[in-house]
């Protein structure tokens, strides 16, 4: 009999139900840092999140697009952060003229549901706690009636009146249907294997993770959907229903390293911003790896979060930039056990075509409306009866399956300034 687990609610006919107990231990022992949080996930669509969510819900499912909003979309380190900045830069500092350009990227491009991680802590510490630092150091200039008793980062979405680049690494069922009909949307995509490693290092760069296992465990938390923000396979699988939607734009992070200046041309197009070839080069130039790695974006580096010895050891928060980095860093079981992962869930003949160029590509079928998706979790995961109804095979701690690695393994009033 299924033992009958922790969960709250969602808006949509959704719930969070918390992890297995065993998956949870073993969770905060290989992320210390996580240690007195609690970590749900999300059925239908198996995202992982923190309890906090339950507090800001209804907000973030009812969140108020507006026509002229720019959302990013993304699994984590996908080259969302780069994606905004270039965002950024395009709409608000073309000429490189811009009195604050420098302004940490959390005020300038707020975070959707990025309270769901601080609200509980929020409500009990107060507002002082969290913005006395860099990375919030415009929150009390553009906001100054931050309330405690709601999410910080959605009051800094609401307090724009100017055009608003905003981001997410949640699916679009996280949201109440019909988004990609309200505001444009850039989802970023990037190879898997980049992504890992890219995620190993920034879980055991941030003091709010502290990841100490080995690759191989994270690689197993990975594919298994384990990491906080789930499966990067299903929030794609979600977004692609949408590929031929005018107001979606595909950024993939593999064409913007090899032909920036065309990427920026279609961008510029999509988001209908009309600038000239030298306005395009200032963005190229204000949004180069080097630069962004010295300005430091969120200014991540600046703040306690940062462990320095990860950061001097194995680079800061904009650390490589690079396609194709995991080429030489994954033994031939890592490889392996990634191609499985890949090949079971990247089924878009696109992101096949891409990934395992040699496969045999199957026409494009016309894909099921988000609508069905949702009904029938059993297309998109299993349902929770039967996903989870023995932790220890669909949940199971990744270092018990790990056992054996080699055998397996902007002022309000005034414009953005």
């Amino acid at each position: 009999m299924r033992d009958q687990r922790e969960r709250f609610e969602l808006s949509g006919d959704r719930y969070a139900e918390i992890l297995a107990p065993d998956v949870h231990a073993q969770y905060i022992k290989d992320f210390p840092g996580t240690e007195g949080s609690r970590l749900f996930r999300i059925n239908p669509c198996g995202t992982i999140v923190y309890e906090g969510l339950k507090c800001i819900d209804k907000e973030v499912y009812d969140f108020k697009f507006r026509s002229d909003d720019v959302l990013v979309m993304s699994y984590p380190k996908c080259g969302s952060t780069w994606t905004q900045e270039i965002i950024w830069t395009m709409m608000y500092n073309p000429n490189l003229d811009h009195p604050d350009p420098n302004e940490p990227l959390l005020s300038r491009s707020p975070v959707i549901e990025s309270d769901m991680s601080i609200i509980l802590e929020l409500k009990e510490k107060g507002v002082d706690h969290f913005v006395d630092g860099p990375m919030f150091s415009h929150f009390r200039r553009r906001c100054p009636k931050l309330d405690s008793n709601r999410g910080i980062h959605l009051q800094m979405a609401d307090s724009y009146e100017d055009r608003r680049i905003l981001k997410t690494h949640l699916p679009f069922s996280c949201y109440r249907k019909g988004l990609i009909e309200k505001c444009k949307v850039i989802l970023c995509v990037r190879h898997p294997k980049d992504v890992v490693l890219s995620y190993q290092h920034h879980c055991k760069l941030l003091a709010n993770h502290k990841f100490n296992g080995t690759q191989d465990t994270f690689i197993n938390y990975f594919v298994k959907g384990l990491l906080i923000w789930g499966s990067q396979a299903n929030l794609l699988k979600e977004a692609f229903e949408y590929k031929d939607h005018h107001n979606l734009h595909i950024m993939f992070y593999e064409d913007m390293k090899k032909d920036i200046d065309g990427e920026l041309h279609k961008l510029n197009k999509f988001l209908e911003l009309n600038l000239d070839s030298q306005q395009l080069k200032n963005v190229q130039k204000q949004t180069a790896f080097k630069k962004m790695q010295e300005a430091d974006p969120y200014k991540m580096m600046s703040c306690k979060i940062a462990d320095q010895e990860v950061a001097e050891r194995d680079g800061p928060f904009i650390r490589q930039g690079e396609a194709g980095a995991w080429k030489g860093k994954l033994t031939p079981e890592q490889e392996k056990i990634l191609d499985d992962y890949i090949v079971k869930n990247f089924t878009h003949p696109d992101l096949v075509a891409r990934y395992f160029p040699k496969m045999e590509v199957s026409p494009v079928k016309k894909e099921a409306s988000p609508k069905k998706q949702e009904a029938s979790p059993k297309k998109q995961e299993a349902s929770p009866k039967k996903q989870e109804a023995s932790p220890t095979k669909q949940e199971a701690s990744p270092t018990k399956q790990e056992a054996s690695p080699t055998k397996k393994e902007p002022s309000p009033k005034k414009k953005d300034g």
